[in-house]
């Protein structure tokens, strides 16, 4: 199947500061956080969500080229990862995982799509 052509939109710079604020809120990042992005920078999570709510709060973006259930965990030990942002199925597919968690995690929040609309809208 051929993707149709993408269309551009039209976002005023207030919009896209208050989504990440409002990001920035939910999770309580801060200075000093390491926030893991396994998301594509061409979407609005990977732009906004992660790399504008580090830059709006001093945070560290941890920029994965693609999402791996094999290696979230590691990656998360391996980074010194604190928060993190999942879409769609991605907690799911993490929870279904038959494994223990390595040493050296140290994640304590987690974001969903469904609860940044909730306080965004």
């Amino acid at each position: 199947m051929i993707d149709p052509p993408q269309k551009g939109v039209l976002v005023s710079q207030r919009h896209a500061y208050e989504y990440a604020n409002a990001v920035s809120r939910v999770l309580e990042l801060r200075e000093g956080d390491r926030y893991y992005a396994p998301l594509p920078l061409f979407h609005i999570a990977g732009q906004w969500a992660v790399v504008y709510a580090c830059l709006q709060r001093g945070a560290t973006a941890v920029i994965r080229r693609r999402f791996s259930v094999s290696e979230f965990w590691e990656d998360c030990a391996a980074e010194g990862v604190t928060t993190t942002f999942l879409l769609g199925a991605m907690a799911q597919f993490l929870y279904a995982q038959d494994a223990p968690l390595p040493d050296g995690v140290r994640l304590d929040r987690a974001l969903s799509k469904d609860e940044i609309l909730e306080v965004y809208l």
